[in-house]
């Protein structure tokens, strides 16, 4: 059996006044419970993986962190309107990396 790896998540933009430099302030995050839901998977099951937050339009990695066991992560931080990708990787090498493109972040409510 073939081993996958799957990384869902998607970000809403929504006015809200947090804000650093003058633009409004959000998160990325998966969970299974979110709004939308989304976890870092491996053959269906939550998995523990690198998820990596890159900056779209320059491509600088703005943040790396470790989804938890249950697959679920956090990144606080981001500029929202500000588009970014999450690739997720694999340090065992069972799969090859999964990319969501153009994220957009959660405005911290």
């Amino acid at each position: 059996m073939a081993t996958k790896a799957i990384l869902t998540t998607f970000g809403r933009q929504r006015f809200f006044p947090f804000r650093r430099d003058g633009v409004a302030m959000g998160y990325l995050a998966g969970e299974p419970d979110g709004d939308p839901p989304g976890i870092v998977t491996v053959n269906d099951a939550p998995a523990r993986r690198e998820v990596r937050v890159v900056h779209r339009q320059t491509g600088t990695v703005v943040e790396r962190t470790l989804s938890a066991a249950d697959g679920t992560y956090r990144i606080d931080g981001v500029y929202v309107g500000e588009e970014y990708d999450l690739i997720v990787r694999d340090w065992q090498r069972v799969w090859q990396d999964n990319i969501v493109g153009a994220v957009l972040p959660i405005p911290y409510r």
